[in-house]
């Protein structure tokens, strides 16, 4: 039990050692955010801290017997969890007067959207903070983006014939990764190659 104890001790402080983020990293990915429209920033979260941050989303919604989407914004012990160091450093290097518009929780059962799309509900300028709670791969990634699509607000025609000329890019994450997306960038979600746990959708804009 002592060498257990050792041992869980000595890879908690390993995993935090490791998921402390730069600053000069932070503000490298923004740069490409904003000409890619998707950048991603890995060992952004322990893997403690998801284990107890998906924990109890899972109890949320098996107490709500229920598998749609979970508002987050009003759950303070979530929202605690979720501000850790990290993403904080990443909010405070974003543009100045941005708030969390829209916080929500999809489970891994959320019909897929195939559906090529931009999401003009939000400010050209608003970003997406995505973070799953399962490592999306290549072959197993739920997200599909065109990179540098995000600059114009598309017709139907133009997404047509981006669609069906372009190859898309499949996002791939570690796990305790975020990814960052500009609201216009061009995607869609595939909920067939998903077998992971869900994911959480941060707006900030």
């Amino acid at each position: 039990r002592l060498k257990q104890s050792i041992y869980n001790r000595l890879s908690q402080a390993v995993d935090y050692y490791d998921t402390d983020i730069h600053i000069k990293q932070i503000q490298d990915s923004i740069s490409v955010l904003n000409y890619k429209g998707i950048t991603k920033l890995n060992n952004t979260y322990t893997s403690r801290e998801l284990r107890k941050l998906g924990k109890l989303i899972h109890q949320i919604l098996k107490d709500k017997n229920s598998i749609q989407p979970l508002n987050l914004l009003n759950n303070g012990l979530i929202q605690q969890l979720l501000y850790n160091k990290n993403l904080n450093k990443i909010l405070a290097l974003l543009p100045d007067g941005f708030q969390l518009i829209q916080s929500f929780f999809f489970p891994k059962s959320q019909q897929e959207n195939l559906v090529w799309h931009q999401r003009k509900q939000f400010d050209s300028q608003a970003v997406v903070i995505q973070l799953y709670l399962s490592a999306q791969t290549q072959t197993r990634s739920r997200l599909q983006v065109f990179e540098g699509s995000h600059h114009k607000v598309l017709s139907l025609e133009k997404i047509t014939t981006i669609t069906e000329s372009s190859i898309p890019i499949a996002v791939k994450i570690d796990f305790g990764g975020v990814l960052l997306v500009k609201s216009h960038l061009l995607q869609r979600e595939l909920g067939i190659a998903d077998k992971g746990n869900g994911h959480v959708e941060l707006v900030f804009g």
